[in-house]
């Protein structure tokens, strides 16, 4: 696939602190790519370099091919949707869409606000403010802006965390729904890895500024490169250097009659989680497992003698 962006061994120091170490990330036109990793990880300043807020202390970054480090804020052809969507709160959303390319001293754009608003389904409520529009409705006015000024890539900052969490799974699909509809490059910071492996074509996660490993969301989640990232995307039960996740734990009464590895025990907790259940157990060995399996597969009480077991299939090996 054709790249948009390249940054080419790019690293940030402030106060002689390396906040980005040396990165290096290629993101392919027309894909939603997610940068995760905790708080202060640097995946915000590697945002802001690419806008253009930030300078690198090293590396190179292209757009297009073309190098821009030297180039203004206003010189690069993307748009940055900020955590708190900065809208104007007495502009109306037609105004507030219309802003940026009053700024840029363009004319007779309103075909192009009618066709983006009408993109990310805001028809009927151009005379609204900020105000009058819900969580995702603001979120949505804060695009169809960035939209209109037809970037080559539109970036996120945490684009759902100002969001109500009853909300976030609706508008994450609507954001990877109108993503799919406008063909442009995303490019998504996130601290939760569920956004990032339900949202992203390709996740990049970050680790005290370093670049730890970049792929597909399954392929990230499966087949973790070092135990940093297999524990960041969800929880791993280490058994030595050899890891399986909850949701690839069976519990059985019975010993399975199928080749698998098997572990005796008896459960130390459960907790109901609607669809699923997880139960805590105690090995006679003295480790303790968590599995999370479905609540059809029979009651499980405290104290129960189990049968822990898993596919080698199922195994991560570091």
């Amino acid at each position: 696939m054709e790249t948009v962006l390249e940054l080419r061994g790019v690293s940030k120091e402030f106060g002689g602190a390396p906040v980005v170490d040396n990165v290096s990330l290629s993101i392919a036109r027309g894909e939603l790519h997610a940068l995760c990793g905790p708080s202060g990880c640097g995946k915000t300043t590697l945002l802001r370099m690419v806008a253009g807020f930030e300078t690198p202390t090293a590396g190179e970054i292209y757009l297009n091919g073309r190098a821009i480090n030297q180039e203004p804020p206003y010189r690069r052809n993307v748009t940055t949707v900020f955590q708190n969507y900065a809208l104007f709160p007495h502009m109306t959303v037609q105004a507030n869409v219309e802003f940026g390319l009053k700024q840029k001293g363009l004319r007779d754009f309103g075909e192009r606000v009618r066709q983006v608003l009408e993109l990310v389904q805001l028809t009927g409520l151009e005379h609204r403010r900020p105000d009058q529009l819900s969580g995702g409705q603001r979120q949505r006015v804060a695009i169809a802006r960035a939209l209109a000024l037809e970037p080559d890539v539109l970036m996120l900052d945490e684009p759902l965390s100002a969001l109500d969490p009853n909300l976030r799974k609706q508008v994450r699909q609507e954001l990877k729904a109108l993503q799919r509809r406008v063909g442009i490059t995303f490019l998504m910071v996130t601290h939760d890895q569920e956004e990032a492996l339900s949202l992203s074509d390709r996740i990049t996660v970050l680790d005290r500024g370093q670049l730890q490993q970049t792929g597909a969301p399954q392929q990230v989640y499966l087949q973790p490169s070092n135990r940093f990232v297999a524990d960041f995307l969800g929880t791993v039960n280490w058994m030595g250097s050899i890891g399986v996740r909850p949701e690839a734990m069976r519990v059985s009464h019975e010993r399975p009659v199928h080749d698998a590895q098997v572990r005796t025990g008896r459960v130390a907790a459960t907790t109901f989680l609607g669809d699923a259940i997880q139960l805590e157990t105690l090995l006679d060995t003295g480790e303790r497992l968590t599995a999370q399996v479905s609540r059809l597969n029979g009651a499980f009480q405290n104290g129960d003698a189990v049968h822990v077991w898993w596919h080698s299939s199922d195994e991560i090996t570091l």
